[in-house]
C-alpha cells in the first residue's frame, strides 16, 4: 500500500543490538558487560516505564497512563513515576532481565550483521533498512545524547564505517538505508555524496537515502539545522516529553527551553520548522499515536482535533517540501525536467517538467511551490510546481 501511494517503507533495526546470549553472532566482537546494560542503558530507555511498572505494582489503583482527554493535566511524577525511590529503581534491575546485548558499531560488523536482514527485508519488500543506535556509548568526555557513561573499556563506534561496508551488501538486493544519528554521533556529509571508490560521485548512489538525527539538546538542535537541514530532506526527531513541565533532566533535557508547552503542541511548532527547513520531523508512531519518548508503548492517542491540526501542518507545508529531492535541468530546446537527486547517475531518464506555450528557458528556479523561470527574451515567469 505504500508503494502504491509513492512512499517508501523502511525495516527499523537496532544495529548495535542483539538478542542476549546470541554468541554465535557475537563471537569475536565487543560485547557490553550484561551488568552496564541493565544499569547503565536500559535504565536509560527505559527508566520512564521501569517506574512506572513499580508504581503500579505498589498503588495499581492510584495509577492512571492514559486518560481519556489528552490535554488533561497531570503531574510529572503521576506520568513518569518520579516518586519511585532511587534504591527501588535499582534493586528491580537483573542483569539476566535485560532487554539486549550491544556491541560496537563498525565495518566488521556490518558485514556480518547486515546480509540476514537484507534478505529479510526484501522477503517482506521494504525499500530499505532504518538502523537506530546508541551514539557514542563508551566515551564520557565525548558522549552525545543522553548521558550513559560505560567507563573506558567501551570502544568507539565507526559509524560511517558501518555503514560503507552495509551499503554494497544492501545495493545488491536493491535496498537503501537510512540511520539514527544520535545528537549527531558518527555524522559525516560525504554520506549524502560519495560510493564506494575513490572519487566522490554520484555514480553509485549516496550512502544513505536521507539524514535522520535523534536531537537530545537545544544546542544539538541548533547544530543540526546549521549542518544538515537545509538544502535536502531530512528526518528530526526531538521527543515532545510527557507532560507540559519538561521537569525531568535526565529524560527531557532537550525540552528544557520548553517549559508550560504541552507535548503535542511542542511537536508541532518542531514539525513546523522541520517542514520549513524542506524536512520534517518523527511525532506519529503509528496513525493514532505519538512519540512523547524513546520508549514506543509510552505513545498516547490522539484526538480528533490534533489530527485536524496535523492535516492541516502537513497540507500546508506539502507544496514545496521536497523539491530539494530533485535535480533540474534546461534543455537545448528550453524545456525543463528534473530527476530525483537520489537515484539519479549518468544512465538514468530525465522527466519532462515544462514545456509549455512554446517558452524557451534559460534558467529555472523552485520556491515556495512555484518554478520560476527566465525566458530567452529576459522575462521571469511562474507557475505552480506539481510534486
Amino acid at each position: 500500500e505504500i508503494h502504491r501511494l509513492g512512499g517508501r517503507s523502511w525495516l527499523a533495526v537496532h544495529a548495535a543490538a542483539t538478542d542476549p546470549n546470541d554468541h554465535d553472532l557475537t563471537h569475536g566482537q565487543w560485547v557490553m558487560p550484561a551488568e552496564d546494560v541493565v544499569k547503565k542503558l536500559d535504565t536509560l530507555y527505559f527508566e520512564a516505564a521501569v517506574r512506572r511498572r513499580l508504581r503500579d505494582a505498589a498503588k495499581p489503583k492510584e495509577r492512571r497512563l492514559f486518560d481519556a482527554d489528552p490535554q488533561s493535566e497531570q503531574t510529572y511524577e503521576a506520568m513518569c513515576g518520579c516518586d519511585i525511590n532511587e534504591q527501588d529503581l535499582d534493586a528491580d534491575l537483573d542483569p539476566a532481565s535485560r532487554l539486549m546485548d550491544v556491541v560496537c558499531m563498525n565495518g566488521a560488523w556490518a558485514l556480518r550483521f547486515v546480509p540476514a536482514w537484507a534478505d529479510f527485508a526484501v522477503r517482506m519488500g521494504f525499500s530499505g533498512i532504518h538502523w537506530d543506535t546508541f551514539g557514542d556509548f563508551g566515551h564520557i568526555d565525548q558522549a552525545t545524547g543522553p548521558v550513559s557513561p560505560f567507563g573506558t573499556g567501551a570502544p568507539q563506534p565507526d559509524i560511517p564505517g558501518f555503514l560503507r561496508a552495509a551499503l554494497p551488501i544492501l545495493q545488491k538486493k536493491g535496498l537503501l538505508q537510512t540511520l539514527n544519528f544520535v545528537n549527531g554521533y558518527g555524522w559525516d556529509p560525504n554520506l549524502l555524496l560519495e560510493d564506494l571508490g575513490d572519487k566522490l560521485s554520484w555514480q553509485g548512489g549516496r550512502a544513505i537515502a536521507f539524514p535522520y538525527w535523534e536531537v537530545w539538546s537545544p544546542e544539538a538542535e541548533g547544530r543540526f539545522f546549521e549542518e544538515v537541514g537545509s538544502s535536502h530532506g531530512f528526518v528530526l526527531s526531538m521527543y515532545p516529553g510527557y507532560s507540559k513541565h519538561h521537569c525531568c533532566a535526565k529524560n527531557e533535557r532537550q525540552n528544557a527551553a520548553e517549559y508550560g508547552v504541552w507535548p503535542f503542541e511542542l511537536g508541532l511548532k518542531r514539525w513546523k520548522r522541520a517542514i520549513d527547513k524542506g524536512g520534517t520531523y518523527h511525532l506519529i508512531v503509528d496513525g493514532f499515536r505519538y512519540l512523547q519518548g524513546p520508549f514506543v508503548p509510552d505513545a498516547v492517542r490522539f484526538s480528533q482535533r490534533e489530527v485536524e491540526q496535523i492535516q492541516s501542518l502537513v497540507q500546508r507545508g506539502a507544496p514545496g517540501a521536497n523539491y530539494s529531492l530533485y535535480m533540474y535541468a534546461v534543455s537545448e530546446g528550453g524545456a525543463i525536467f528534473r530527476q530525483r537527486l537520489l537515484y539519479m547517475s549518468t544512465e538514468t531518464d530525465w522527466t519532462l517538467v515544462s514545456d509549455q506555450g512554446g517558452v524557451k528557458a534559460l534558467d529555472v528556479a523552485i520556491d515556495s511551490g512555484f518554478l520560476f523561470v527566465v525566458n530567452t527574451t529576459g522575462h521571469v515567469l511562474s507557475q505552480a510546481a506539481s510534486r
